[in-house]
């Protein structure tokens, strides 16, 4: 999975919640991005619902959040 998930064509990847996780977003800061309720999402995540394509999209082209580091100088 990680290997797929480092290539630039992500069309065949699994959007899962560890996929987002990966990516530095949880199900309610990724929902707020694509432009989702964050319980629909949950529910895509389960299998519950069926994604739409342009959602899929928007989910794989999420960009990598940048983790912050706190510097602290003594």
């Amino acid at each position: 999975m990680l290997t797929k998930m480092n290539q630039i064509d992500n069309n065949n990847v699994a959007v899962t919640a560890q996929y987002l996780a990966d990516k530095g977003y949880s199900i309610t800061r990724a929902a707020q991005n694509v432009g989702c309720s964050p319980a629909h999402l949950t529910r895509v995540l389960q299998g519950d619902r069926e994604p739409s394509a342009a959602l899929l999209e928007r989910l794989r082209a999420l960009p990598r959040l940048m983790p912050v580091l706190c510097r602290v100088d003594y």
